[in-house]
């Protein structure tokens, strides 16, 4: 091994050529500039082996042993930490950050990897530059910051895998081909492979299936269980505040409108009760996986059992989802204020606001019935009121009749005067 050894006794720059690396043993010290620059034009590598390969790429800065190692013809990456950016050839203006982070990736571009394992596995894809707010569109963007964020992201084949946002440690950990996703929390949305345009925030906050579309949890813990559906907290959570909500209900958009919700029959038909809900049955229902093998000696995990206890204890008001179908259904009524699971790990749902459509028929049926009521009554009123006349008339001729003759039979009288009136 050749040692070289240098002293400088002059003021500028001295250009050094050595035939074997240059190594410095003890304590340095470097008053002014040092300027490092490495194959192509405005390259920055430091530590073993960091932007090994490259032949072409220009303005990269790889930080680390192995960072950027078989980088070619890349351009304005940026890798800082052990093996970060190793594997990615091509790809441009890219950020790594941490150990191993975006190490497996090949081929991207316009990526951010923040944390140890970030965005580990992915393969393929253009990504996302928050710093810049890149403007480009169809570009495929991917933004993961914390441990192990989007660790297995894959797009081999170039389709899936695009304008992903995960923050939190583990956030999207297993996400392989699904695109447009955004999950921030501690392993928010860690189920997710495949799964499209879900949204995922707070701790654990998650999708019951790996493939779903469409579908939201918020809170911590909340688990979603069906696309195109939104979940509000997990089953600890027994309020939920706000303003009143508000549907589209422009009659504009409004097609194929009928008269035909029932009233007094529907209403009739429902049953209000009082019950308990089971919340662990609940979660182990929607995500078995978790809740199965739960540990119970974990101390977090025993706070967690003690509110679903307490949520279990509270007594509810209202209906049995099932027994509001099937009365809809008696009626040939395809009521929409049931809301039917739509997989295995889906929940029957009913959405209260609904039943004041038929509770406003309802109303309106009974209305009618009380006005033909009053007409009814209208009508005996005045049959009662013609009765007593003619009953008044027939007490006075028999009071009358009798007083003149002690041996009068009333079957002298005519008939006319005691026959029901006509009208």
């Amino acid at each position: 091994m050749k040692y070289l050894i240098i002293f400088l006794f002059f003021l500028g720059f001295s250009q050094i050529t050595a035939q074997e690396p240059l190594f410095i043993e003890g304590d340095a010290k470097i008053l002014g500039r040092i300027e490092l620059e490495s194959t192509g034009m405005g390259n920055t590598f430091v530590g073993a082996g960091a932007g090994f390969s490259i032949t072409a790429g220009e303005q990269n800065s790889f930080f680390g042993s192995g960072a950027g190692y078989l980088n070619t013809s890349g351009d304005a990456n940026t890798y800082y930490g052990y093996q970060a950016g190793r594997n990615n050839r091509t790809g441009g203006e890219n950020i790594a950050v941490g150990r191993f982070a975006m190490s497996n990736s090949q081929l991207l571009s316009k990526n951010v990897a923040i944390g140890s394992r970030a965005l580990l596995q992915m393969v393929d894809g253009y990504g996302y530059d928050p710093i810049a707010g890149n403007q480009d569109l169809g570009t495929t963007y991917n933004l993961a910051i914390g441990t192990s964020a989007g660790q297995f992201t894959n797009d081999p084949t170039r389709v899936g895998a695009e304008r992903n946002t995960f923050v939190g440690n583990n956030a999207g950990l297993l996400n392989t081909t699904g695109f447009r996703n955004a999950f921030f929390g501690f392993q928010a949305g860690d189920t997710n492979t495949e799964g499209n345009w879900n949204t995922c925030i707070g701790h654990e906050a998650d999708v019951s299936a790996n493939n779903l579309v469409n579908a939201g949890s918020f809170g911590n813990g909340a688990v979603v269980n069906a696309s195109n559906k939104i979940r509000i907290g997990n089953g600890n959570v027994t309020t939920v505040e706000g303003t009143g909500w508000s549907l589209p209900s422009d009659g504009r958009f409004k097609t194929n409108v009928r008269n035909n919700v029932p009233g007094l029959d529907f209403i009739m038909g429902l049953r209000p009760v009082t019950y308990q809900f089971d919340v662990m049955a609940f979660n182990i229902h929607i995500d078995p996986e978790r809740f199965t093998n739960f540990d119970t000696l974990d101390a977090k995990n025993q706070a967690m059992l003690t509110d679903a206890r307490q949520a279990t204890g509270q007594i509810h008001t209202g209906f049995i989802a099932q027994e509001v179908e099937e009365t809809a259904k008696k009626l040939n009524f395809n009521f929409n204020g049931v809301v039917k699971p739509k997989n295995s790990r889906d929940n029957y749902g009913v959405s209260y606001a609904l039943f004041v459509v038929p509770l406003v028929k309802s109303i309106q049926e009974q209305q009618e019935q009380i006005s033909d009521l009053k007409e009814q009554n209208l009508r005996l009123e005045a049959s009662k009121e013609e009765l007593e006349e003619r009953l008044s008339r027939l007490e006075s001729l028999v009071t009358k009749l009798s007083g003149s003759d002690p041996e009068f039979d009333l079957k002298q009288i005519p008939v006319a005067l005691v026959e029901e009136p006509t009208g």
